[in-house]
């Protein structure tokens, strides 16, 4: 062996194709296994390849074509062209090869493992192009090996491709090569010396998913927002799609999240991803009145594990592609949410006829490592949301309770939040959160466990600033310092307007001149008003703000700032609480309790608030009152910070403020009782989730 022989050799040996599993310091670099060929083809073609070691493996090139034709691999040889290599020269520096080159003349510079060629352009180096040198290029994986003697046994001269560097100098054992070359080259290097070297195809280690469920599974997204995954392809009917994968993948109307999730798989793990596409829109788990659901007495489930072992086979077929691991990916539970009925249709039948499916894919796919399980939401308009709940929970226990299922992604839930557009409709997933939820989801299916439970953050401190003066005003300042280590800050607003009128509206809040973001609600921004129309009129208005670190230049620990909120007319209450957070959130779900129009005055405002993991809880009770003296509140499910309000001509306007932090919860009563009956109303609650890594 010569040097370079030597060195691919060394850089070579833990390169793994087959048979060992992708692992540890063993598993290939895909991104560099795809070089070879373009690497191959730079060095073979373009690069003028300085050898300064004695090279025993160097024959004349004639001698070698000569011994060549008596081989059987002499038909190869003569078929391929011999490399044109560049004719510029390689010098020790740049300025070493302008000052023998002429303007337009290319030469060449090692520097450190590249070597680059430049052009003189009128005596300055501009660069042309870089290429690996031989060292650099023996460590993409790339092995050449040269024969000593005769062309016929240069095959045996090539090691092996050894699995272990400990193992293998041991022991001496290798894997074999593939049992032929794609092709040989013959190299020409600088002083004349001929030498052939076998180029071998790239073999890509690709991981299956299958993917199950209904419409949300397949995408009701919009392609044109779905990125293209270079590393992913489609496998349909058993037969394997070119490249790259791009919506709409199979039955998505238009777009999917299996493009974003063969991207992030890839990011993760540097493998090719395959998918079959199985999922059917409106399909329950349990049984119902079709055929076509996922129940043992459906169609749909046999025909998910006929597709898989088809796609097994086409990459087991396949000369470029390995099988690495196989999964299923379940994205359902809609139809189920909406059709729980107590008895053939609950949360715990669910959950029992999750794990079965999982349990009927790994029999009739024994390579399936596992199901990996992304959960279902919310309606984006928050009906139903007691049985929304109890389909989340059975697959929260399932994933619990069965090896064989893997909780991978949680943040569906929040996609009805309003603010972020997560949704187009009622229940399915606008392009925006598919592409989020296929990204998030890869991210955890590559690492070894479940989806950590976002942790919510904590409140470091509080103030609040009460309208207890029946005058009228359109704006309210205050200054406030946030708490050493806040990251998130939180500004809960109400305004009352007590004199006969319901017109008035909340502008944006700013804190240090930056505006604040608006917490809305499920519906429309409207939800976060009541007014009344009939004598006596009234109106509240409320809104919860925030503003995040990554917002204010510097930060927001131990900021001093203005906080400036303001109504578009004169009105005379307006209060306002704030909240400095240890971290920074999300708005996980808005819910409120509204009392307006026609109707009996009340004294008692209540929500039942769900949430999609632990949150901070902020709560605002505003409301308008036909008494000579303000109201006061009773809180419960939130801790009261500030409570006040102000009367004058027999009308009062009133405010409470409260927080809390809860667990994920399906159901919590929250309410606030006043001291007498209101004639206009709301109770607005704004759940604040910690961020789900990758967010």
């Amino acid at each position: 062996m010569g040097q370079i022989a030597d060195a691919f050799k060394q850089a070579f040996r833990d390169f793994v194709t087959d048979g060992v599993p992708a692992s540890g310091k063993n598993n290939p670099r895909k991104s560099e296994v795809r070089a070879i060929g373009p690497v191959v083809e730079e060095v073979i073609g373009e690069i003028e390849v300085s050898v300064d070691a004695n090279v025993d493996a160097k024959v004349a090139s004639e001698k070698q074509e000569r011994e060549a034709a008596d081989t059987a691999l002499g038909a190869r040889i003569d078929s391929v062209e011999d490399i044109a290599y560049t004719s510029a020269a390689v010098y020790e520096s740049v300025n070493a090869g302008l000052a023998a080159t002429t303007n337009g003349q290319q030469f060449q510079v090692q520097v450190g493992d590249d070597i680059v060629r430049y052009q003189n352009t009128s005596g300055t180096a501009v660069e042309v192009a870089r290429y690996p040198s031989a060292s650099s290029v023996a460590s993409l994986g790339i092995r050449l090996a040269v024969s000593e003697s005769h062309i016929e046994n240069l095959d045996s001269a090539v090691s092996g491709m050894f699995t272990d560097p400990a193992q293998s100098a041991a022991s001496g054992a290798a894997s074999a090569l593939p049992d032929a070359p794609l092709a040989y080259r013959k190299i020409r290097l600088a002083d004349g010396t001929r030498f052939v070297v076998p180029v071998y195809i790239s073999i890509e280690e690709i991981d299956l998913f299958v993917i199950v469920g209904q419409s949300n599974a397949e995408g009701r997204g919009d392609s044109s927002l779905s990125p293209t995954a270079l590393d992913g392809i489609m496998i349909v009917g058993g037969a394997i799609q070119p490249g790259p994968l791009v919506d709409p993948v199979g039955g998505a109307l238009t777009g999917s999240m299996w493009p974003s999730f063969a991207n992030e798989w890839f990011s993760q793990t540097g493998r090719m991803s395959a998918f079959v596409e199985a999922a059917t829109g409106g399909t329950a788990l349990i049984p119902d009145q079709s055929g076509s659901n996922w129940s043992p007495s459906g169609s749909l489930r046999a025909a998910a594990a006929n597709a898989a072992n088809q796609a097994i086979s086409a990459i087991n077929s396949a000369d470029e592609y390995t099988l690495g691991t196989v999964r299923f990916v379940w994205s359902q539970g809609e139809q189920e949410a909406e059709s729980i009925n107590g008895t053939t249709i609950t949360g715990p039948l669910y959950k029992t006829a999750l794990e079965g499916l999982a349990t009927y894919f790994k029999g009739q796919v024994p390579e399936m490592v596992e199901m990996l399980v992304i959960r279902t939401g919310s309606r984006n308009d928050y009906q139903r949301a007691e049985d929304w709940a109890a389909i989340r929970a059975a697959q929260e226990s399932a994933c619990n309770d069965s090896d064989l299922l893997r909780m991978v992604y949680r943040g569906t839930y929040g996609f009805n939040y309003t603010g972020r557009r997560f949704m187009v409709d009622q229940v399915h997933y606008g392009q925006i959160g598919l592409n989020e939820a296929g990204r998030l989801s890869a991210k955890v299916a590559a690492s070894s466990g479940p989806a950590p439970v976002p942790i919510a953050p904590s409140l470091l401190a509080s103030n609040a600033w009460m309208d207890t003066d029946i005058s009228t005003s359109n704006s309210r300042t205050v200054s406030h310092t946030t708490a050493v280590g806040a990251k998130m800050l939180v500004v809960a607003v109400a305004a009352a307007r007590t004199v006969n009128a319901n017109t008035t509206t909340l502008n944006p809040v700013t804190f240090g001149g930056l505006t604040m973001t608006k917490a809305l609600g499920f519906t429309s921004p409207s939800s976060l008003a009541a007014s009344r129309a009939t004598s006596p009129l009234g109106r509240c208005d409320v809104g919860i703000y925030y503003l995040t670190e990554d917002q204010v230049p510097g930060g927001l620990s131990g900021v001093a700032g203005e906080i400036v909120a303001s109504t578009s007319a004169a009105i005379p209450i307006l209060s306002l609480s704030v909240f400095d957070l240890n971290s920074i959130a999300l708005p996980d779900v808005t819910i409120s309790n509204l009392l307006a129009g026609d109707v009996s005055p009340t004294d008692t405002f209540s929500v039942s608030l769900f949430t999609g993991a632990p949150a901070f809880v902020v709560g605002i009770c505003c409301s308008v009152a036909d008494s000579g003296a303000a109201l006061t509140h009773t809180l419960t499910g939130l801790t009261e910070i500030a409570d006040g309000g102000a009367a004058g001509s027999g009308r009062s306007g009133q405010v409470a403020f409260g927080w809390a932090n809860v667990a994920e919860v399906a159901g919590s009563p929250i309410s606030a009782v006043l001291s007498a009956p209101a004639t206009t109303g709301l109770l607005h609650v704004a759940a604040f989730r910690g961020l789900i890594e990758g967010e």
